[in-house]
């Protein structure tokens, strides 16, 4: 979306009512879906994965005594869902167990991510990098190759990151863990570790 919003006035307009729907969540929500952008671009995202998150940076809140906070952040996903903001992927049950982000949202949020400096993303084949090393509090891990690595990861502040979510593509280049001292999420789901 970014070279081209430049140039396209239908992609300005379509950001624009995409941003109106964004600010017209409530914080809290805005927040969550905000996190959804450590998930790569066409990625199936399953339910429970960010929900989980969620709650271990303190997302939700508990507003109901009676109710878990997981029934909570259910209510989030299905509020998420109703807004239009995330696509939901129906099972043979037709139940919602996934969803996807559209190319636009995922480009929305991914941008507004890097300007609160809200979710660090690391992609090489879409140019993403570090904006701010020195503060990086949640890091997305998404295609480096060995040569890409020493530039950015080399110079990241390591001491506040507090999530760390890589993809298989990526895995080779994650840092040791004791380097993390305030690490509350680590997701390596899919990617094969071996002893080196």
């Amino acid at each position: 979306m970014g070279s081209r919003l430049e140039h396209n006035p239908h992609l300005k307009i379509m950001k624009k009512i995409l941003s109106l729907s964004y600010y017209h969540l409530s914080f809290h929500l805005r927040t969550c879906l905000l996190y959804l952008s450590i998930y790569p671009e066409d990625y199936e995202i399953h339910r429970d994965d960010p929900i989980w998150k969620w709650i271990a940076e303190d997302f939700i809140t508990h507003t109901n005594p009676e109710g878990s906070l997981f029934e909570v952040g259910c209510g989030y996903f299905s509020e998420m869902v109703n807004s239009g903001m995330i696509q939901p992927c129906i099972d043979f049950k037709g139940v919602v167990t996934r969803c996807r982000l559209h190319d636009m949202v995922l480009g929305l949020i991914c941008s507004l991510s890097s300007e609160e400096n809200f979710v660090t993303i690391l992609n090489h084949t879409q140019g993403y990098c570090i904006s701010s090393p020195s503060n990086v509090r949640r890091l997305s891990i998404q295609n480096i190759s060995e040569d890409d690595q020493t530039k950015p990861l080399a110079s990241m502040s390591k001491s506040q990151v507090r999530s760390i979510t890589t993809f298989p593509p990526a895995i080779n280049q994650m840092f040791a863990l004791s380097s993390f001292g305030v690490l509350r999420v680590l997701d390596l789901n899919g990617c094969h570790v071996a002893k080196k």
